[in-house]
C-alpha cells in the first residue's frame, strides 16, 4: 500500500479536544484513526454533512409537556380513525384546500 502524510494546520486547543471526543465518547484509539474512518465515509460517499444556521432552540420543561401533550392526542386520534393521513405531498395539499376547518 502506498502511503502518504496529510498535515492540516488546527489550533492545539481543537485538536486536544477533538481527540478527547474520539478517544474518550467515540471509543476510537486516535483521532487519525478518526480520521481515516471519515476519508474513507467520503471516498464511498457515504458520510452526511449538515449545517446549522441558527443554534437549536430549546424547550423549556412546561413547553416540552404541552408539546408532548398535544402529541399524545393526535396520536390517540389517529389510531381511534380520526385525522387524516396521506402517503404523498399532494393528496395532503389536496385535503387541506379542500377542508379550511
Amino acid at each position: 500500500m502506498n502511503k502518504t502524510i496529510l498535515q492540516v494546520p488546527v489550533s492545539v486547543t481543537l485538536r486536544d479536544q477533538a481527540s478527547a471526543i474520539v478517544q474518550n465518547e467515540w471509543g476510537l484509539s486516535s483521532l487519525q484513526e478518526a480520521l481515516r474512518l471519515h476519508m474513507k465515509q467520503i471516498v464511498n460517499r457515504t458520510i452526511h454533512l449538515t449545517t446549522m444556521s441558527e443554534a437549536p432552540e430549546i424547550l423549556t420543561p412546561k413547553q416540552e409537556a404541552i408539546l408532548t401533550k398535544q402529541y399524545q392526542k393526535v396520536k390517540a386520534e389517529l389510531k381511534s380513525g380520526h385525522g387524516f393521513t396521506s402517503s404523498s405531498a399532494d393528496e395532503l395539499m389536496k385535503y387541506l384546500e379542500n377542508n379550511d376547518d
